[in-house]
């Protein structure tokens, strides 16, 4: 029995010296392959974020030159329409009766002015007679140059190709003189949208100033554009000032009224320490955390005080300095007791 004792005991020995091994093992921590990116400072603009609705550069109001009842109006909102093409008219008995009127009082005056000018050179009618009669004649001319000048806008034409916006009005409704029926956009103007920029934004901006635009129409793609209006007075109703920007030219189709999100790049500059965005941990507002490589091939975990977001960098106000190494990949599975190793590139 004493014979067989010695290798038991041996035996247990070495299993528990392998199981403790094998705990061992199992407890040393795993090594995180990293990726690092630099912090940098650069010049950077920050942009100024608004919104506003697009609208065409050309869009005015049309109307009548004369009131009176709207005999036809044969387009609706949303019409794509072509130069000259009718968009309403009035009901046309009054204005043609005061037509003829003017007509039949212009011929009157000729008659009256020959013959006073014949009585003149008589010498039975005086120079005041022939002075009066040519008076009333250009009188009579210039009623009937109304008359037809109202009859001619008693019509109301496309000014070029474009679209109805809205309409204003309807048939057999009575309108005054130079009451809008349309608004009108014209297609071939240009495409601006229009915002409100408050008094601190408005003194970094100038004319000429790029911006990116965004249309929910057309998720993760951003339209370019430029200021081309500021306001120089405040509206007193929201106490922002108006800024216009021009688009620039795209293929893309693009609508009267859409609701754009905008990023204005001032042309004054500031530097700034940017880090990939991709190091950014537990972002809450202005604050963030990231992990730094430290000289030694450690990492420590860094709370930031951020800023704007510009491409793939953020703006970093507070809690790193320049030429600093930030963990970018690899860092969502880190924490302060965590083995690294870092991948060279």
């Amino acid at each position: 029995m004493k014979r067989y004792l010695i290798p038991m005991i041996l035996l247990a020995i070495f299993i528990i010296s392998s199981c403790r091994n094998a705990r061992e093992k199992d407890n040393t921590p795993e090594v995180i392959h990293v990726k690092t990116g630099k912090v940098e400072k650069r010049k950077v603009s920050i942009p100024i974020r608004s919104s506003g609705m697009l609208a065409s550069d050309e869009e005015i109001k049309l109307s009548f030159k004369s009131g009176g009842i709207i005999e036809n109006i044969p387009v609706n909102d949303g019409h794509k329409v072509g130069k000259g093409e009718l968009l309403a008219s009035l009901d046309l008995s009054e204005i043609e009766a005061r037509l003829k009127q003017a007509g039949q009082a212009l011929e009157k005056a000729r008659r009256d002015y020959q013959r006073v000018q014949n009585l003149y050179r008589d010498s039975v009618a005086t120079l005041e007679n022939l002075q009066n009669a040519e008076t009333a004649l250009e009188v009579a001319r210039s009623d009937f140059r109304i008359a037809e000048f109202n009859y001619k806008h008693s019509k109301i034409h496309a000014p070029s190709k474009g679209i109805i916006l809205r309409r204003l009005a309807e048939e057999n409704e009575m309108v005054a003189a130079g009451q809008p029926i349309f608004i009108f956009a014209s297609g071939e103007g240009n495409w601006i949208i229009r915002t409100g920029i408050t008094d601190k934004d408005i003194v970094k901006l100038s004319t000429g100033d790029s911006a990116r635009i965004h249309f929910d129409p057309y998720p993760g793609q951003s339209f370019l554009a430029f200021v081309s209006e500021i306001g120089e007075m405040a509206d007193p109703c929201t106490g922002t000032y108006e800024v216009e920007l021009s688009m620039e030219p795209t293929d893309k189709k693009l609508v009267n009224g859409f609701i754009g999100r905008i990023m204005i790049f001032p042309s004054v500059q500031n530097e700034f320490l940017m880090i990939p965005v991709d190091a950014l941990r537990e972002a809450n507002g202005q604050q963030g955390y990231a992990y730094v490589l430290r000289e030694d091939g450690s990492h420590q975990k860094k709370k930031l005080i951020l800023g704007e977001i510009i491409d793939d960098k953020i703006i970093v106000k507070s809690g790193i300095s320049e030429d600093q190494q930030v963990i970018t990949e690899g860092s969502a599975y880190l924490d302060e007791d965590s083995k690294i190793q870092l991948i060279r590139e």
